[in-house]
């Protein structure tokens, strides 16, 4: 019997430090997503290939079956400022990348039926998708993110963003998330403590016990009173009483 096991990992000190500032921010933030994950979580498909570039980076994600596998992100060259100079590599990083799944998945390989998400920078201009589409022999096609977006904003420089908020977010039912992988990359020791069914019992506790001692002291007090009404009525009687007395003395 074959076990799947996604395995993740993350530099402890680039952690470290993204924590402290956000915690020198007055953020105290309680989970952490990787950037491929969070692109996964906005693709309508069980099975796709999801490309996301930026000035500088691109990373590059295959979801079979709602996990993703494999994922990269690497750099791209600083020598290409513009992204048809940048097209190049992203395509040759593009078939590396699906021929290394092929290779490995030779019973099931990626065909060309399998859709191509493009986010960031190439969501931008539609003539990259095409040029895309022709040297790969897949269709590609921008990502469109599954919750509204303010009108003015262009959603495909915020992809990441929108993956980060679907992770507690439920987004339409006709544009499910199909990832599977949904942990929190946010280090154990930085993680909120839960509070603990102990100390959650203890206060209702001491409540019902101050209750229960109160409950006789409140009684005390009752029957105290009414002594002291009682005692005061006596008092008049014999105030009265005295009052007769030394009215008919003084006759």
């Amino acid at each position: 019997e074959e076990i799947q096991v996604f395995l993740a990992a993350s530099p402890r000190n680039a952690a470290d430090a993204l924590i402290k500032t956000l915690r020198q921010a007055g953020l105290d933030p309680y989970l952490i997503d990787f950037k491929p994950l969070a692109l996964a979580r906005l693709v309508d498909k069980p099975t796709a290939i999801i490309v996301d570039a930026q000035s500088t980076e691109l990373d590059i994600v295959i979801m079979v079956d709602g996990i993703p596998q494999p994922v990269r992100s690497l750099s791209l060259p600083n020598k290409a400022p513009t992204l048809s100079e940048k097209l190049p590599a992203i395509i040759e990083e593009l078939k590396r990348t699906i021929k290394f799944y092929n290779s490995i998945h030779s019973e099931k390989p990626l065909d060309s039926s399998i859709p191509i998400f493009v986010s960031g920078e190439l969501a931008q201009e539609p003539e990259v998708c095409q040029s895309l589409a022709s040297e790969l022999k897949y269709p590609v096609s921008p990502l469109v993110p599954p919750l509204e977006c303010p009108e003015g904003l262009a959603p495909s420089q915020y992809m990441v963003n929108i993956g980060l908020a679907l992770k507690e977010l439920s987004p339409p039912k006709a544009k499910a998330n199909f990832s599977l992988v949904n942990l929190n990359a946010l280090p154990e020791a930085y993680r909120p403590k839960p509070i603990s069914l102990t100390k959650t019992l203890i206060v209702p506790g001491i409540i019902v016990i101050a209750i229960g001692l109160l409950f006789p002291l409140v009684t005390l007090v009752q029957d105290a009173t009414a002594d002291t009404a009682s005692l005061r009525g006596e008092l008049d009687t014999i105030n009265q009483l005295i009052e007769q007395r030394l009215t008919q003395l003084r006759a």
